[in-house]
């Protein structure tokens, strides 16, 4: 086994091994032209295009923003109904629990006045 460390030794191997597998030796190249050669192409000029179309006004775009909206607002609530159709589809029947303790009758104060409230019926008139 050959260890080089050598640039010069490893250039002249190739050059050997190029040799004898028949394989031409690489053509000089001018270093100022591949020098020009690797340099980003400027690129070519667009020609100015005028649009074929108008641009749509301020009351097309919020037309079409209210129609988009709608068709959400649509789908999603066919999809609410969907679900509160058919509550037992999502929402499994629970056993019944244990009854709760036993309300107080009256309350007192301003705390028990809003505790009393919250206890109300809707709809039903209480005197």
């Amino acid at each position: 086994m050959v260890t080089v460390t050598n640039g010069r030794e490893i250039m002249a191997l190739r050059e050997r091994r190029d040799r004898e597998m028949g394989i031409p030796p690489p053509e000089k190249e001018d270093v100022l032209e591949r020098w020009q050669r690797l340099q980003p192409k400027p690129e070519p000029e667009r020609p100015e295009r005028q649009p074929d179309i108008r641009p749509p006004t301020m009351a097309e775009i919020d037309d079409l923003v209210g129609k988009r909206i709608a068709a959400q607002h649509e789908f999603w609530m066919a999809i609410m109904a969907e679900v509160i159709a058919h509550p037992e589809d999502w929402m499994p029947a629970a056993p019944p629990g244990p009854s709760g303790p036993p309300r107080a009758t009256r309350s007192s104060g301003r705390a028990g006045q809003a505790a009393d409230r919250k206890n109300l019926a809707p709809g039903k008139r209480y005197l």
